[in-house]
């Protein structure tokens, strides 16, 4: 609802700048992918008065930075790689991010998964080749991992599935 009243806001064309007051990261990246659609400048009014942590953040300018591939697959890899906290063991969401900003291939596959209904076997594998690269030559849980172990194309399905 909040991007909806944001969006809203915005198409009566009465203001050049529209403040969401939030602090969860879904909405700061729902509305850094709807960025482009908002005529107006979406700011983010984040943090505390009161412990001087108050900030304004700028979405507009953050999409306009990540650029248009980045953007569009910015939501699935979000949910993908956990919302608010990493759902990959020992990957944090600032390494697993610069992958993603580096592969053309998986932000064109995640962009994919955004704008479709249902997954097909081709982007399940490219997302599987993802997920390895990420993994490719460390330690999870106590064993080598590199490129040519597969990620469980069942595991990613369900994943994917419950998040679209």
């Amino acid at each position: 609802m909040v991007c909806f009243h944001a969006t809203s806001v915005s198409d009566e064309g009465e203001t050049e700048n529209t403040v969401v007051r939030a602090s969860d990261t879904d909405i700061a990246v729902i509305l850094i992918c709807q960025s482009p659609t908002v005529t107006s400048t979406l700011w983010m009014d984040n943090g505390s008065s009161t412990k001087n942590t108050r900030r304004y953040i700028n979405l507009t300018a953050i999409g306009a930075k990540l650029g248009s591939d980045v953007r569009k697959s910015l939501l699935a890899f979000h949910t993908f790689t956990g919302c608010d906290t990493s759902a990959f063991v020992r990957k944090g969401k600032v390494k697993t991010f610069a992958k993603l900003v580096k592969s053309k291939e998986a932000q064109r596959v995640l962009a994919k998964i955004t704008s479709d209904k249902s997954v097909s076997n081709d982007t399940m594998k490219a997302v599987q080749s993802f997920t390895n690269s990420i993994y490719q030559h460390h330690q999870v849980k106590g064993r080598s991992w590199d490129a040519s172990q597969q990620v469980p194309l069942q595991s990613l399905r369900e994943s994917l599935q419950s998040s679209s």
